[in-house]
């Protein structure tokens, strides 16, 4: 996918050990949101996780692929034009918390990835 490189990033900061967060907004004119709905453009869950995979790859020494996806609930839509912020955590041999809010502060969506070495 390359939605990636589309995203405005406001900020991308550490803010603890293992535990980075990032704002940023999707620009309607992203790939991400070409052919799905038409009517209501919103983020494809798959373009979240590749969000996720690609920020951990700007943060962590080593580059990452997602091996697994734990658990996943998606709980409102992510729009095009909507600043968001998106928080990332290690809390184990390979396992990642994620959680994207809205820049309010309203929970997007949430889960646990597994990730190994490239």
């Amino acid at each position: 996918m390359k939605g990636y490189d589309s995203l405005v990033v406001h900020s991308l900061s550490r803010t603890g050990d293992g535990r980075w967060e990032m704002e940023f907004t999707v620009p309607a004119s992203s790939p991400y949101f070409r052919q799905h709905f038409e009517a209501f453009r919103l983020l494809p869950a798959v373009a979240e996780i590749d969000i996720l995979a690609n920020t951990l790859d700007e943060v962590l020494p080593d580059r990452v692929r997602v091996d697994a996806i734990r658990q996943c609930k998606f709980v409102k839509p992510l729009v095009p034009e909507r600043r968001c912020r998106l928080e990332i955590s290690m809390i184990g041999e390979g396992l990642v918390r994620f959680s994207f809010f809205t820049h309010e502060g309203e929970k997007l969506s949430f889960g646990k990835i597994m990730v190994g070495d490239l």
